[in-house]
């Protein structure tokens, strides 16, 4: 009797068997949701390093290229680069050497363009102090001598400030290379056409003179002439003022004759 009551206790009955069927199931769901978790997070890994890889390759050349030359189109390349990691959360270390880098370039460029800038102007106030020396020189020349000739003095500053104005054209074709503003460059520009405008018109006042030295007109006509220059005397350089003297001479000798 006890050997029947143990064999029947031994023998699997069918709920035990189900129960015993679903928790096998449980297991191997979870056996399969973990390797499928495993296999997405590796995949997932590789991606993230595959991406990584690419980002910090670019970044990298990107920095290679600024290095080589810093201009303003460079610098948007690498600032796009420096965003593509930001954006993905790589490259922190990498990121901060190349906003440094950005940094320094610009400094560097700032104090380059600086200093392009003081030489531009310094080109214009040279020049503009030739012009005021000049004309300073022409109203104390009755008064004082000198042992330079006053024709070959002038032609001597003439040519300096031809050179003084082809260093500064240059130098003005130079400046958006070397990071000038363009408002200061229009600047520059516009001072260096208001000097040449100036000696264009105190050209164009020493032809009119000329020509008035040598002109039969009346004492009347010439003195109204000459009068009218005067009114202007911006437009009067040092040959001019010369000029006006020997007319104004002119002008007293016919009076004297008239008499």
């Amino acid at each position: 009797a006890r050997a029947a009551a143990e064999l029947r206790l031994s023998k699997p009955t069918p709920r035990g068997d189900a129960a015993a069927s679903a928790s096998l199931d449980l297991v191997k769901q979870a056996e399969t949701w973990l390797l499928d978790h495993e296999v997405q997070a590796q995949k997932k890994h590789v991606q993230l390093q595959t991406k990584k890889e690419r980002i910090e390759a670019l970044l990298n050349s990107a920095i290679e290229v600024f290095q080589s030359n810093g201009n303003e189109e460079n610098c948007k390349i690498l600032e796009q680069a420096i965003e593509v990691a930001q954006v993905a959360q790589v490259l922190p270390e990498l990121r901060v050497k190349a906003r440094r880098l950005i940094e320094s370039q610009r400094n560097g460029a700032n104090r380059k363009a600086q200093k392009h800038e003081q030489m531009l102007l310094r080109l214009v106030a040279q020049l503009e102090a030739s012009r005021a020396e000049e004309r300073e020189q022409s109203i104390t020349s009755t008064s004082s001598s000198s042992s330079m000739d006053p024709t070959l003095k002038l032609a001597k500053r003439r040519h300096q400030e031809q050179v003084l104005l082809k260093q500064l054209a240059k130098g003005i074709n130079d400046a958006p290379r070397e990071g000038v503003p363009k408002d200061a460059i229009s600047n520059i520009q516009a001072a260096m056409q208001s000097f040449e405008e100036k000696r264009r018109l105190e050209a164009k006042t020493e032809v009119k003179l000329r020509s008035l030295l040598y002109n039969e007109a009346n004492v009347q006509e010439l003195a109204e002439q000459i009068e009218m220059i005067r009114e202007r005397p911006d437009q009067i350089g040092p040959a001019g003022n010369k000029l006006i003297l020997e007319i104004e001479d002119k002008i007293a000798h016919s009076m004297e004759e008239l008499r």
